[in-house]
């Protein structure tokens, strides 16, 4: 991915800004670690449409992995954020669902964001 959305995605994370949740991109405000880079793309003029599914937000439709213009603009080479095959889990989908908190997931991405 791109040095420097993954730069901004990191200090999202890391923020406090984001609360975070599991299951989709944005439920009831709490975010996915993807949903965040969704989010980022949105202020950063990305254009994407907004809607409501199942009561969750969608972005361009999607509800649980990246849409294509917000992975295009990021650089990103898979929509769940996949992780080389040795890491605990495969992506950062698996990482933020199965409770990986917010600053180890940025830990992840600013150690590795040029495989991602």
């Amino acid at each position: 991915m791109k040095k420097e959305i993954a730069d901004k995605w990191v200090r999202a994370l890391r923020s406090g800004e984001y609360k975070q949740g599991n299951g989709s991109l944005l439920r009831d405000g709490n975010y996915c670690c993807l949903g965040v880079l969704c989010d980022l793309a949105l202020k950063n003029n990305v254009p994407i449409t907004v809607g409501i599914v199942e009561g969750a937000t969608s972005f361009d439709g999607k509800l649980g992995v990246l849409p294509n213009s917000v992975k295009n603009w990021a650089g990103m080479n898979s929509a769940n954020g996949g992780l080389f095959a040795s890491h605990r889990y495969t992506s950062l989908t698996d990482e933020n669902d199965l409770g990986v908190n917010f600053n180890e997931i940025a830990k992840l991405i600013a150690d590795h964001w040029d495989n991602l």
